[in-house]
């Protein structure tokens, strides 16, 4: 049993990451919010704004910890850099299976 991600999880702390045992297979889920193209820039910084707050409240991260998850705000830009990055990266570790395969 394993963690896919880069960090243990705080309700199950015995257990390793795949990054710890140097299995290259973290993945993440996710929960966001994204507003249309074309939005506002004052209503998309209330919204970031809004959204950082409530990730930052100790009662909606005791709530969401005590569900076994983790909470972890993300701006936009930093959110479509990780795609990026995690894309790639799984589209190595694709390639690298289908040549083991062969």
């Amino acid at each position: 049993m394993a963690v896919m991600g880069a960090e243990r999880i705080k309700s199950i702390p015995d257990v390793p990451t795949t990054e710890e045992l140097r299995i290259d297979a973290q993945t993440y889920q996710m929960v966001g919010l994204s507003a249309p193209r074309g939005t506002p820039a004052p209503v998309v910084k209330k919204l970031r704004e809004v959204l950082k707050k409530v990730a930052e409240d100790p009662s909606f991260i005791r709530m969401v910890e005590g569900a076994g998850d983790t909470v972890r705000y993300t701006s936009g830009d930093e959110l479509a850099g990780y795609w990026d990055s995690d894309s790639k990266r799984l589209a190595r570790l694709l390639k690298q299976l289908i040549e083991e395969k062969k």
